[in-house]
């Protein structure tokens, strides 16, 4: 015998091969990184890694260099990492 919930019942779960997943997990995890990119924490790694990225292209034998001066690839990533906090600052 079928039974008759109505809409503001929820369904019992039944058996599926799909792997559950958590909807909000995605949000939470936004919302976290979001957060480390505003602490002095991250400018501090920023800053490490900026700076080795310089001096690795600078100081590398020149076939181990893969950004030479002007940096441009340091530079677009820079740019990505900026427009995505600032993205993420607005919400």
């Amino acid at each position: 015998m079928a039974r008759n919930y109505g809409l503001d019942t929820p369904r019992e779960t039944r058996r599926s091969l799909r792997p559950n997943y958590d909807p909000e997990a995605f949000g939470r995890m936004s919302e976290r990184f979001a957060r480390f990119l505003g602490t002095a924490r991250f400018l501090v790694y920023m800053t490490f890694f900026i700076s080795f990225w310089i001096i690795w292209n600078f100081l590398a034998p020149a076939e181990l260099r893969f950004d030479d001066y002007p940096f441009i690839l340091g530079l677009v990533c820079c740019a990505f990492d900026s427009a995505c906090a600032k993205s993420s600052s607005r919400s």
